[in-house]
């Protein structure tokens, strides 16, 4: 039994090729080269009209299979015949394209077919081809997703860049390519390969810089201040972080991230055994702190930092009690909410009420130098140094490291 499909495919092409040969023989008499030329051209049309008549055809049956299986999704009545129907689609899909390699049209549907099955090698190619065929900008940014989808980023990157030269104004592909870069630097450093992720940062802060030339957003300016933080260089960090309040002060972002870095400074010099630097960096975290937590809702744990930062500078110590008390309404039983507290009440000279919640803290969070620490120092206040002693030289079997609580057990003796 013929259907309308084997007709089609056998029948037609067959004819088309007996006509060419036809052609060819009843001039095998003619001696006239022009004659001989004319007649291989038209074999080679007809080559071509066969070729192409045989893409459609093979396109015809693929969309009628490609009908089938949507209509019987669309009814609820998928089964093991469908699936077969997606893979013989698929195999007319690409007998066209070897008929017809050149049809933009054929490329997008092997595309489209073989993105909704997952096949991203499969549409890669697609994509390529079209785009040796017609070059244009958003098949090289949709190339540079996959490549990016599959962790091949140099492939990405030359793809985004290669995009980037035909629109060069364009800042989504400009941080684009930088947010490559330090995705790659994230996976070399969880590889524990630092020389390999510092070397990737510094790709994405050349990104960043020439983005940050032409428009200092203030979200640009903090990426580009986290990644002078990945490879090491905070001053660079804080000056970056200054140009993104300035650029935006409503963004509470770089406030935040320059707080951080100021206490992260501190808490370095305090434990070098420099009290009045650490405190003197505790207060520029504060101000910068106190321009944005205490008028924006916040988690919990930035509530609880801001704080902690405000205690250690003594500054505002009543908006440090609310805030640290606000955390508490989030998370009543974290010791390391009621060590702020606790160090609050310490700041402002009430030992006792200082004492009972540090003691909390230390009972929550087990083990702790810093817990351990304050309790020293409570202890001392209260004219205990047997006990101050005791505190500090547990502190220091769990941070051998920490200068001024050396200091402390030496002006103790």
């Amino acid at each position: 039994m013929h259907t309308p499909w084997t007709t089609f495919t056998r029948v037609v092409p067959a004819l088309l090729g007996a006509l060419a040969c036809s052609l060819v023989c009843s001039s095998s008499c003619a001696v006239d080269a022009a004659q001989l030329d004319d007649l291989s051209h038209l074999a080679r049309r007809a080559d071509v009209v066969r070729q192409r008549a045989m893409a459609h055809a093979y396109y015809l049956r693929s969309a009628y299979l490609r009908h089938r299986v949507m209509h019987a999704l669309e009814t609820a009545r998928a089964s093991t015949a469908t699936q077969e129907g997606i893979v013989d689609a698929m195999f007319f899909l690409e007998r066209a394209l070897e008929c017809a390699p050149r049809s933009r049209y054929l490329w997008w549907e092997y595309a489209a077919l073989n993105n909704g099955l997952g096949r991203v090698a499969n549409v890669i190619t697609a994509y390529e081809h079209l785009n040796e065929l017609e070059p244009r900008t958003d098949l090289m940014i949709k190339l540079g997703d996959l490549y990016q989808l599959r962790g091949e980023a140099p492939r990405a990157v030359e793809c985004y860049t290669a995009a980037f030269a035909r629109e060069p104004d364009s800042v989504v592909l400009q941080e684009r390519i930088a947010d490559v870069y330090i995705e790659e630097g994230f996976k070399a450093r969880r590889r524990d390969d630092d020389e390999l992720a510092l070397e990737q940062f510094r790709r994405a802060i050349t990104r960043m810089d020439a983005l940050c030339s032409t428009n200092a957003k203030s979200r640009w300016l903090v990426k580009k201040g986290l990644l002078h933080e990945l490879v090491g260089d905070e001053a660079r960090a804080l000056d970056v972080y200054q140009r993104a309040i300035a650029a935006d002060a409503e963004n509470p972002d770089p406030y935040l991230r320059a707080a951080q870095l100021q206490y992260a400074h501190g808490e370095r010099a305090e434990r070098a055994g420099a009290p009045d630097e650490a405190r003197r960096y505790f207060s520029q975290a504060a101000d910068l702190l106190k321009a944005v937590v205490p008028d924006k809702k916040q988690q919990p744990e930035m509530l609880n930092f801001t704080a902690y930062v405000l205690a250690l500078s003594g500054t505002n110590l009543d908006v440090a009690e609310r805030l640290v008390s606000q955390a508490l309404v989030h998370d009543a039983g974290n010791g390391a909410y009621i060590d702020t507290l606790g160090w609050v009440y310490f700041q402002r000279g009430d030992a006792q009420r200082a004492l009972q919640k540090v003691e909390r803290a230390l009972e929550l969070e087990g083990e702790d130098a810093v817990i351990t620490d304050h309790l020293g120092d409570i202890y001392l206040r209260l004219g205990l140094p047997d006990k101050a002693r005791a505190m500090w030289q547990k502190s220091l079997q769990l941070d051998a490291h920490n200068k001024a609580v050396e200091q402390k057990l030496r002006l103790l003796k």
